[in-house]
């Protein structure tokens, strides 16, 4: 595959973006301290470890367990890594993975796309990190040829609310519960990316 080489630049970031893209794929984002990269299948234990990292970290985040996830076989995680409706990134500080997030379909809006696994290591965050790992996304999302931005996000997370509020998103006023918590309520945000000066 054929790489080329393109750059972003976000006027309230001082965040370059260098991208390695081929015609129908981003693969690599630059900065000055860290790359922004979609692992390939070979690379499934970069997944699996910052994954990993997130459920024992944040667990109330996430849908899934940190002993379900240490049963999930190379061969899921490898066709999850593979899956073309779908995104994976991850956010490398030399050679540890600090951050993660997915973008994908959902099935009640599908004509959007979601962000998934959303992660940032405790020691990178305040930073740009999370930020620019959600610009990954969107752009991404963008690729796709959709314009509205989905995720939901445990009301108990305040931290993570006012993130996502800071980079344009808003509630829809729907929510859910936690598939394996009933206690703790998801709570759907979305922004319109063509409307959205942050991403």
């Amino acid at each position: 595959m054929t790489l080329c080489a393109r750059t972003r630049n976000f006027s309230n970031s001082n965040i370059r973006y260098s991208s390695l893209h081929s015609s129908d794929d981003v693969r690599v984002w630059k900065t000055r301290q860290m790359l922004i990269v979609r692992p390939s299948v070979d690379e499934w234990e970069i997944a699996r470890e910052i994954r990993l990292a997130s459920l024992l970290n944040t667990p109330l985040a996430y849908g899934t367990t940190h002993s379900q996830a240490l049963r999930t076989s190379e061969a899921e995680w490898r066709r999850r890594i593979a899956d073309p409706r779908s995104a994976l990134f991850v956010v490398m500080a030399g050679d540890s993975p600090i951050a993660t997030a997915s973008g994908g379909e959902h099935e009640l809006h599908p004509h959007a796309r979601w962000l998934y696994g959303m992660y940032c290591d405790p020691r990178y965050r305040g930073s740009e990190v999370a930020t620019s790992l959600v610009r990954a996304v969107s752009s991404w999302v963008r690729s796709q040829g959709v314009s509205d931005f989905g995720l939901h996000v445990n009301e108990a997370l305040p931290r993570a609310v006012s993130f996502y509020r800071r980079l344009g998103f808003l509630p829809t006023g729907a929510s859910e519960a936690l598939r394996r918590d009933p206690t703790q309520r998801l709570v759907e945000y979305m922004t319109n990316l063509d409307e959205n000066d942050e991403l």
